[in-house]
């Protein structure tokens, strides 16, 4: 009995284990047949999520060059280096080269993948050198990844960093040019379909859904060499004085193109390490200034256009001072009796204070106005400022003396060479512009006027008494006014030892084709008159552009040298 009992025991169990297999087995079936059936459609989106995805195709950034076809700034494909971090992390024989490579430490890099280990994919670093990134791709570590960028690179470097600007690491313009015509150099991005594993390896490209835009070039009126020329020079002259900034500009009067325009301090494009908002501002069109005595030769325009003087009206300016209200202004010599004329010649303070006390209390203002001050030059360069001319009903006495020979109103260097341009072209006013296209410009003055201006800053320059005699240029005759301008101090009132040095000229003054201001700011070692500092930079820049666009020289130089050597005479040819 006991041996049919255990029988039937074993029996029981084996069945019981049976049923347990048959269900497991209908179990299995019955959620396959599920997956099949009913959750196909499911599965395989599911699956085609995981291996096929959209991405997007960089479209190349259009080149910026110079009017001669010379390029300034391009963009080169580039790696941008990415990561798996689980998959990374098992390569730890290689990290170390990666590391290296990528500018870190082995420490660093495996930090970075280890706290992120969490995440499916992780840039490491963009924009990576081409020679570095095929050093990174001949290491084959599994788990990294490269997309193709474009990275911009600028070959004029420091020299027109802030006139042309910069982009992100996105390729879209942040200041300048690059942000002014990013519209048109940054194109549109494609899209296409790509086959990926599980381990994110492009295994095949399926299909192109839009091709990228390329970027438009853009064709800038800039003479690349003339840029280089003149912030070379400017820099030397910053550098000599121990000067705090400075500016210049050199275009052409009767379609305002820019043809150079540069400033110091400036940075390197290409290593952003270097950035720094002083080093970024374009000052000749975001830095105010009170302009001073380069504004005089529109106090003469002025006093010429109210027909109560003409050019050899007698101004008395002795005994060297001037008193308004309860101001003193000042002249560094007695001038005593002297002409309209020679206000400018010998930049009188007294005779153009008293010229603008005997006008109407708008006239001044009105020119001003005319000429440009007061309003933005419509570049449409990013972050321009128009200055500020005052209201001339709220101007005292004083105020109407001193705006006379340019205190009292805010104004760009940029407008100070738009304005100089209406007395190069005989009464036009132009649009500044950074591409090489003709503008019209517009008749804001009278030729008569202007011209009668001309030929006296042309003595201002060539004159042994005149104040821009280092403004000369061998073989070409010169027209220009100097500036020494004292700066307002935040503690209130003028500042006895802060100066801005400017030069604005014109030449030849007999044909002219060329304008160039320059603007040194803060002078702190040696002499820091507008006609001593920044003069001399007008030559060098002028001289080179003058020759670099082949305009003939329009005089001579007679060898009547002085005992001293230090004066020569010219004549015109």
């Amino acid at each position: 009995m006991k041996r049919i009992k255990a029988k039937k025991t074993c029996c029981w169990q084996q069945n019981s284990v049976f049923v347990v297999i048959i269900c497991l087995m209908l179990t299995l079936l019955l959620k396959i047949t599920h997956i099949i059936f009913l959750d196909k459609h499911d599965y395989k989106t599911e699956a085609r999520k995981r291996q096929i995805t959209t991405v997007s195709i960089p479209a190349h950034r259009g080149n910026i060059v110079d009017r001669h076809g010379e390029p300034i700034a391009i963009s080169t494909p580039v790696d941008t280096i990415g990561a798996v971090p689980k998959q990374a992390i098992e390569s730890e024989k290689d990290l170390l080269q990666l590391a290296q490579l990528l500018g870190k430490t082995e420490d660093k890099l495996k930090h970075d993948l280890k706290s992120r280990s969490h995440k499916k994919y992780i840039i490491l670093k963009r924009q990576v050198n081409p020679i570095v990134a095929q050093k990174i791709k001949e290491l084959k570590i599994n788990g990294i990844h490269f997309k193709k960028e474009y990275k911009r690179y600028y070959l004029g470097g420091e020299t027109a960093s802030q006139l042309v600007g910069i982009t992100d690491k996105d390729d879209e313009g942040q200041e300048g040019l690059e942000k002014l015509y990013n519209a048109s150099l940054r194109g549109e991005p494609g899209k296409k379909r790509i086959l990926k594993d599980n381990l994110r390896h492009t295994l095949k490209n399926i299909s192109i859904l839009k091709k990228p835009k390329e970027g438009q070039d853009i064709i800038l009126s800039i003479d690349r060499q003339l840029q280089y020329q003149a912030y070379r020079d400017l820099k030397s002259q910053v550098i000599r004085h121990n000067a705090l900034s400075g500016s210049i500009i050199v275009l052409d009067p009767y379609n305002g193109q820019i043809f150079a325009m540069a400033s110091v301090p400036a940075f390197n494009p290409n290593k952003r390490s270097d950035y720094s908002p002083a080093g970024m501002r374009n000052r000749a069109m975001t830095d105010l200034m009170e302009p001073g005595s380069v504004i005089k030769p529109f106090t003469v325009i002025a006093a010429l256009a109210s027909n109560r003087f003409n050019l050899s009206t007698t101004i008395d300016t002795s005994p060297g001072t001037f008193k308004v209200s309860n101001y003193v202004i000042k002249d560094i010599h007695n001038n005593g009796q002297t002409s309209v004329e020679n206000v400018l010649i010998k930049s009188s303070n007294i005779g153009s204070a008293k010229i603008a006390l005997d006008l109407e209390p708008n006239a001044i203002n009105t020119i001003l106005h005319k000429v440009g001050f007061g309003q933005n030059t419509q570049s449409g360069f990013p972050g321009e400022v128009s200055g500020a001319l005052k209201d001339p009903e709220k101007l005292s006495k004083h105020e109407r003396a001193t705006l006379s020979f340019g205190y009292n109103m805010q104004a760009t260097l940029s407008q100070v060479a738009r304005a100089y341009s209406v007395i190069a072209t005989g009464g036009y006013l132009p649009t500044i512009s950074f591409l090489k296209k003709n503008t019209k410009p517009v008749r804001v003055l009278p030729a008569t006027h202007t011209n009668a201006v001309l030929r006296v800053l042309e003595k201002v320059v060539s004159s042994d008494e005149g104040t821009g005699k280092k403004a000369r240029i061998a073989g070409y005759t010169v027209a220009g006014k100097t500036g020494t301008i004292k700066k307002y101090s935040s503690s209130g009132g003028y500042s006895e030892n802060k100066y801005i040095a400017v030069f604005a000229g014109i030449a030849p003054a007999s044909n002219p084709k060329l304008v160039c201001v320059v603007m040194i700011n803060e002078p702190s070692k040696g002499i820091y008159f507008g006609g001593e500092i920044a003069a001399p930079v007008f030559s060098k820049v002028m001289e080179t552009a003058l020759r670099k666009f082949n305009i003939s020289p329009d005089m001579f130089k007679h060898k009547d040298i002085h005992m001293d050597g230090s004066q020569v005479a010219w004549s015109r040819k």
